[in-house]
């Protein structure tokens, strides 16, 4: 019965679901207007809770294709309005695209909030999320909050992203934890061996930096 009861709250109708098919395939073929256009055929007020957090999702995305991210904002928010009008997952990939909306635009304090709201719903939290966290607190020099959601990056990627491996350093080398910096460029350079010179430069000065000379020298 419950799940009866669920699949019938995020149903929707023929109708509606042919519009929001037609502003999809519009979408993916980057024809904004059209998209919009046939968003246009439906009235927002007259349809569910679920219909219009759909269409609110799609409007966000159409202003997004068109760089209009303040709008794309406040369309994907008003898909959230309604806690339940969309499944649970869903509504992680809402907040997702907020955040990365807010990364680019350089929102750091908003970026949290939304990243922390992502956190409460999303099933699976992925290394991009901590790391935009992570970027978000070493932005607003909170080097201490910045650590784990920088480490959690790093540790449950298959293969962490040098631009991960680099804030991380960074965070360690702003709290000169110099003993756990050598340990991340210890692992840059073993999966990013062809990275240039700098990464191990950067070893040797750190154990310059320690007093550890021979292992410096050692290290050029």
């Amino acid at each position: 019965k419950q799940e009866e009861a669920e699949r019938r709250k995020y149903q929707t109708p023929k109708e509606t679901g042919r519009v929001f098919e037609k502003a999809k395939s519009e979408l993916e073929a980057q024809r904004y207007g059209e998209a919009e256009a046939a968003l246009g055929e439906l009235r927002l007020d007259k349809l569910s809770p679920h219909e219009r957090a759909v269409a609110e999702r799609l409007y966000g995305y159409i202003s997004y294709g068109k760089a209009e991210n303040d709008p794309a904002i406040e369309h994907l928010r008003q898909a959230l309005a309604d806690a339940d009008a969309l499944p649970p997952r869903d509504r992680a990939d809402v907040l997702f695209q907020i955040a990365q909306i807010q990364a680019v635009e350089e929102r750091w304090k908003d970026l949290i909030a939304t990243l922390e709201l992502w956190l409460q719903v999303v099933e699976r939290p992925n290394s991009v999320g901590y790391y935009m966290m992570a970027l978000a607190y070493f932005q607003l020099e909170d080097f201490d909050a910045a650590l784990a959601p920088a480490q959690k990056a790093v540790e449950i990627a298959k293969v962490p992203q040098q631009a991960w491996l680099q804030l991380l350093l960074a965070i360690h080398l702003t709290r000169e934890d110099y003993a756990a910096a050598r340990t991340i460029l210890d692992q840059m350079i073993a999966l990013y061996p062809n990275s240039g010179k700098d990464y191990w430069l950067q070893l040797s000065a750190l154990y310059g930096v320690t007093g550890d000379e021979p292992a410096a020298l050692g290290v050029l």
